[in-house]
């Protein structure tokens, strides 16, 4: 099925653009604009089936009252899309809501999905609850390149990425799963942060904070282990960039890896946090040492620099990026963060897609 081309208007408070409900496959969903719904594109499973290879590419979704897209499909995609404006009402909405299953008696688990090279943004409206929320049972989940934007009226609850069992009373797990070449900005008071995931990476992200709060966490939620969901552990943090202007710093904390007492073989390395006023922490470490495999090759500026386990050279100094006002962290030719990175750990390309040298620059973006 391809549904191509079409402008759909509604009126802002009820009924959806396009509605998948149940064992629908293979549809194809390109350039259609969305304007004015309440769910713009749900997409659900039912105890009857689940949506499998859905693919949305190219559309435009705006004002919409409730998600601009709710659901999952099975080997499907969420693909150079435009969102402004949607999800809005209370910090229950978000722009996107991706999930596995609509109740405990779903089909349950999605095993691969795509979500890429989408802009979302909140140019006018009010963004009150995470702007890209994840919950079910995924695998293989990969969330890269795109452009997730609060707004500036953000609210504190206005997360940018957010994956979690959102306390439903069906399990949650994410296992495998990728978080790489996102710029997320205005994230409210947490900018990354990922629960209940075994073997995920977050690699090569820039999030910058518009209020106090936390870049990259993981986990947030405790697993329920007695329901099968995955205690966080296993998870890689590498090369991101965390910058915290001036007015967003006090109490704030940069990366946070294993809290709530979860997790093992935690890699934290190349990463490089920047805080422009006082009060901030860089890397919190609440494991056992044993817990983390590696600790090092990062750098926090104007900050403490919070966990003791890395023992590698600290870069405290000016990161000297190129222009952070206007979201550009490339080091400039004297930074610190040039060739500062460990080889080892570090991702084959950076942000832009330009290959690492070796050694490679901390933080996301390469000179």
């Amino acid at each position: 099925m391809r549904i191509l081309n079409l402008d759909l208007r509604g009126n802002g408070t009820a009924g959806w653009a396009l509605w998948l409900w149940g064992d629908h496959t293979d549809y194809f969903v390109c350039n259609n604009t969305m304007t004015g719904w309440d769910l713009a594109f749900d997409m659900q499973y039912t105890s009857s089936g689940a949506p499998k290879r859905v693919h949305a590419v190219g559309n435009r979704i705006l004002d919409s009252g409730g998600d601009a897209w709710l659901g999952g499909a099975d080997g499907g995609s969420f693909d150079s899309n435009f969102l402004d404006n949607n999800g809005a009402s209370n910090n229950r909405d978000h722009s996107v809501y991706l999930s596995g299953s609509t109740d405990a008696d779903g089909p349950g688990e999605i095993k691969s999905f795509s979500f890429i090279n989408n802009e979302i943004r909140y140019s006018t409206w009010p963004c009150l609850g995470s702007v890209l929320v994840v919950h079910g049972q995924q695998t293989n989940l990969n969330i890269e390149n795109n452009i997730v934007d609060g707004g500036a009226q953000a609210g504190p609850g206005c997360w940018g990425i957010s994956i979690d069992n959102g306390i439903y009373d069906s399990a949650g797990w994410y296992r495998n799963t990728t978080i790489r070449r996102n710029q997320v900005f205005n994230g409210g008071n947490l900018g990354i942060m990922i629960s209940q995931n075994t073997d995920s990476i977050i690699e090569n992200n820039v999030v910058v904070m518009s209020q106090s709060g936390r870049g990259i966490v993981s986990p947030e939620y405790a697993a329920r282990t007695s329901m099968g969901e995955p205690a966080a552990s296993g998870g890689t943090v590498r090369n991101n960039t965390v910058y915290f202007p001036a007015g967003t710093t006090s109490g704030s904390e940069g990366i946070v890896i294993g809290q709530l007492n979860e997790g093992t073989n935690w890699v934290i390395a190349n990463n490089s946090v920047f805080f422009g006023g006082t009060g901030g922490t860089c890397f919190v470490t609440p494991r056992p040492s044993a817990s983390y495999a590696f600790v090092g090759n990062n750098a926090c500026y104007g900050g403490s620099w919070g966990t003791t386990y890395d023992a590698t050279t600290h870069i405290t100094a000016n990161p000297f990026y190129t222009n952070p006002a206007g979201y550009d962290f490339t080091p400039q030719a004297g930074s610190p963060l040039n060739g500062a990175g460990s080889a080892a750990r570090a991702p084959v390309s950076d942000l832009n897609l330009n290959t690492r040298p070796n050694p490679p620059a901390v933080g996301a973006v390469e000179r």
